[in-house]
């Protein structure tokens, strides 16, 4: 039977805790390292600006980093090795249904379930500071944040209804269909969901109603723009979730599907595929060939409408929309176009290398300045904006540079294998694959899947060559137990009992050949039934030793561990206090880089030489003065 094991992946930059210290000793990880501490059967990474959420098969959720508004979905304790925000831990909570889709934000994490449930943890911020999360319990209730998940209550309207849709002529001034106590939650099954920076996205059922909530200072939640005066009042109204139809913004047919960018927002029609964005529009991330700052209600994306979509996602300054023909377009900040170019591009141009090259784009995913695309064949290719010095053959070079490169995770992998001690002819290299990856601000992380052939490797030793001599002395037996009769010595039983089962396939000088020594098939069967206990004692302490997951105690796999490390192996001039919830917005910091290093020690260099040339300057003044006034006798 082949075994299938799921290992979580990260590199980047940890200055906020995005990288467990128990395995990655410096802040800045150039390269994927395995995090060990998590079940096999993972099967999912996202990640938001600085924290990861990891789902497993079961549907359980692991999540790390920095814990800011609650987005981790628990409580934790920055002083203690209980429940610690930058080691994996478990989140203790029961979801009523399958997960169906996860998405991060820089503050929140939210979750949709088959049952078209949609639960949230964390909160929403803009650029006046925190927004906070509604309670949904009580009316206009508002949270600052929220360490566990809550189940975001949308209604629908209960005068809309699927009779009368044609004639619906709703003309509401601000374009949404506020919550109040008229409408019926009940009705409203959401399908999908996509998440911004600071907003959420929501498309229901029918396809008739998107519900947004979160940040609107740019207009990313489709809501009307406000001035600064009515910012007080409308930014905790459109916090709350509006339902808007799509004949709100002027379409004629329903909505097919929804995309976010960092700061924007994206639609697709259904019948005419028509594709709009709305909201900020920095270095023109919104591609609707406009240069105003925001985009203030939907504009046409003529290069990509009545073309079918397979996924479009964005990073801050950027825009990149895969199509199911392959063609991949991308837009936004010149320095992440994945190509040279001399000016931020306005709207979609195509990214022609992975066609040029004969690649296959399977999967896409962008972090705050990077892209990270996965190839049918496997393979993981990464660019970014740059701005930061790393040595070539790093991974974390690969997302610092404008072109796409390849990220051989198949490498890291294969040394994660020689640190575990694990014999690499068990793993079918061919089935090494990428199950699922993601990337936040400054960090990533992969699940890698890889397969292991039946065999199982043993450790050298002892107990391997007793399992070895006892193996051949079993077949041996056999080949005894098959042959002729009459070949069968039967007058030594007695003696062989005695001296033991072994001891007969041993040379001894009281016999002339220890060849022509035979055993009878009566002794055999007596000396076969003294020696099973032994042997299943010994087949159940190697099996337990070696195959950990056949244990009685652990019928499928090893259990995985419900708290953290103690954060032991962090470097002591790398010792810091974790980032700490501000009212202010977070600003992204700038990473350590090895220039950085080097002037560093050039300035202590040259403040330890000053210092030498003081003293060595008292120490002459000091003599010429005791020559010149000479102590007296």
């Amino acid at each position: 039977m082949k075994n299938v094991k799921n290992t979580l992946f990260i590199f980047g930059s940890g200055e906020c805790g995005q990288l467990p210290p128990e395995y990655c000793d410096e802040y800045i990880q150039t390269n994927p390292t395995a995090v060990r501490n998590l079940p096999d059967n993972i099967d999912e990474v996202v990640c938001g600006s600085m924290h990861t959420i990891i789902k497993t098969k079961d549907d359980k959720i692991y999540s790390f980093g920095c814990n800011d508004m609650g987005v981790l979905g628990r409580k934790t304790f920055s002083n203690s090795t209980k429940d610690p925000e930058h080691s994996p831990t478990l989140i203790n909570f029961s979801f009523p249904s399958k997960i169906k889709k996860i998405t991060c934000g820089d503050n929140h994490t939210a979750v949709l379930l088959y049952n078209g449930q949609v639960y949230i943890a964390g909160g929403f911020r803009d650029s006046s500071g925190m927004l906070g999360v509604p309670s949904f319990l009580n009316d206009n209730e508002v949270l600052p944040k929220t360490d566990e998940f809550i189940e975001i209550k949308f209604k629908l309207p209960e005068n809309v209804k699927e009779s009368d849709e044609e004639n619906d002529t709703s003309d509401d001034e601000d374009m949404a269909t506020i919550l109040d106590e008229e409408t019926n939650e009940n009705d409203c099954k959401i399908i999908n969901i996509v998440s911004g920076e600071d907003h959420l996205i929501c498309l229901e059922k029918t396809r008739n109603f998107i519900f947004t909530m979160g940040n609107s200072d740019s207009c990313q939640v489709c809501n009307p723009y406000y001035s600064q005066e009515d910012a007080e009042k409308n930014r905790i109204r459109y916090l709350f979730p509006n339902c808007y139809h799509y004949k709100d913004f002027g379409f004629s047919n329903k909505f097919k599907n929804i995309y976010c960018g960092g700061n924007n927002t994206f639609i697709q029609l259904s019948k005419s595929l028509d594709v709009y964005g709305i909201g900020r529009n920095a270095y023109g991330s919104c591609g609707v060939n406009l240069k105003d700052n925001i985009i203030k209600n939907f504009e046409k994306i003529n290069e990509l409408s009545n073309k079918k979509i397979k996924q479009l996602c964005g990073g801050q300054s950027f825009t990149i929309c895969l199509l199911q023909n392959n063609d991949l377009y991308i837009w936004g900040n010149r320095e992440i176009l994945g190509m040279e170019y001399d000016d931020d591009s306005y709207n979609p141009i195509e990214l022609p290398f992975f066609k040029n090259n004969n690649y296959t784009v399977k999967n896409l995913f962008c972090g705050t300045d990077h892209c990270l695309v996965l190839t049918d064949d496997d393979k993981l290719f990464g660019w970014g904006t740059g701005g930061n010095d790393f040595d070539e053959d790093t991974s974390i070079a690969v997302i610092e540079q404008n072109n796409p490169s390849e990220i051989n995770f198949v490498k890291y992998f294969n040394k994660e294998i020689l640190k575990n001690n694990m014999n690499s002819s068990d793993i079918l290299i061919n089935q090494i694959k990428i199950a699922s990856f993601s990337g936040g601000s400054s960090h990533c992380a992969l699940i890698s899947s890889h397969t292991f052939s039946e065999k199982v490797s043993l450790k050298r030793g002892h107990d391997e060559s007793y399992n070895e001599d006892v193996y051949m002395k079993k077949q041996k037996v056999d080949e005894i137990m098959n042959g002729d009769d009459n070949k069968i010595n039967i007058n030594d039983t007695e003696h062989v009992k005695k001296k033991g089962f072994f001891s007969s396939f041993y040379f001894s000088p009281t016999k002339s050949n220890n060849k022509d020594s035979k055993l009878s098939k009566d002794e055999l069967q007596i000396n076969k039934n003294d020696t099973t206990a032994d042997e299943d004692a010994i087949k159940k302490r190697r099996s337990t030793k070696n195959k950990s997951y056949l244990n009685i105690e652990n019928p499928t796999r090893r259990q995985p561990r419900r708290s953290c490390k103690e954060n032991i192996s962090l470097k002591e001039n790398a010792n810091r206090q974790f980032y700490q919830i501000v009212d202010e917005s977070i600003s992204k910091k700038k990473r350590k880089t090895d220039s950085d290093i080097k002037n560093n020690q050039s300035t202590q260099n040259q403040a330890f030489n000053d210092k030498k040339e003081s003293k060595s300057f008292a120490t002459k003044s000091n003599k010429r003065k005791s020559m010149t006034h000479p102590s007296s006798k």
